[in-house]
């Protein structure tokens, strides 16, 4: 059976010290930086980016995949790597009654394959990729306001807008969307 010594105890906040204490889950903010063309004027609109910092409630940073085939040149059978995979990540954002993230999205996803139409034949029309995808940056901040990380994530674009929950069971209960983004190019960085 394993037990702490005092050593070890020092030792453990001596680590979490040198390393700046732990990193909190809730201190980041969620940036979008598209903004989109409307399809009907060809005008620029500018979308509230600064709004969805604000709503993002939660976002999870996608793991790092690598895909495998199995070889039988070695005994016993060994998995080899053959490329990497990006997975998608999803965001949780806050609803407010004006619905405007839900129609910043729901505009996005509309750029990528088109308003669905009441004529079937101009559904998922799907626009060029330079003029839906954007890029999303995830920043980590300590406990003491300072930036800690930085995750970049080129070439994104919104693959989910999800459902909205509602039920007259969910009196005091604030309505949340959540949306799955797919993306590039990810990197990650200390500021």
């Amino acid at each position: 059976m394993f037990t702490f010594s005092n050593k070890t105890v020092k030792e453990f906040i001596e680590t979490l010290d040198s390393s700046g204490g732990v990193s909190k889950s809730n201190k980041f903010i969620f940036r979008s930086y598209w903004g989109f063309r409307d399809s009907t004027s060809g005008n620029s609109k500018s979308a509230n980016t600064r709004k969805i910092e604000f709503l993002c409630k939660s976002v999870s940073i996608p793991e790092i995949s690598i895909s495998t085939f199995e070889s039988s040149n070695f005994r016993p059978v060994t998995k080899l790597p053959y490329t990497s995979i990006n997975n998608d990540f999803t965001a949780t954002f806050i609803v407010t009654n004006d619905m405007n993230v839900r129609n910043y999205f729901l505009d996005w996803i509309d750029n990528v394959v088109g308003k669905q139409q009441a004529s079937p034949e101009l559904n998922n029309s799907v626009n060029y990729f330079d003029d839906y995808a954007s890029q999303v940056d995830i920043t980590v901040y300590s406990d003491n306001g300072e930036y800690a990380r930085r995750f970049l994530f080129f070439d994104v674009y919104p693959i989910s807008v999800g459902e909205l929950s509602l039920g007259y069971d969910n009196e005091n209960t604030v309505l949340e969307m959540p949306v799955t983004f797919t993306y590039r190019i990810a990197t990650e960085y200390d500021l």
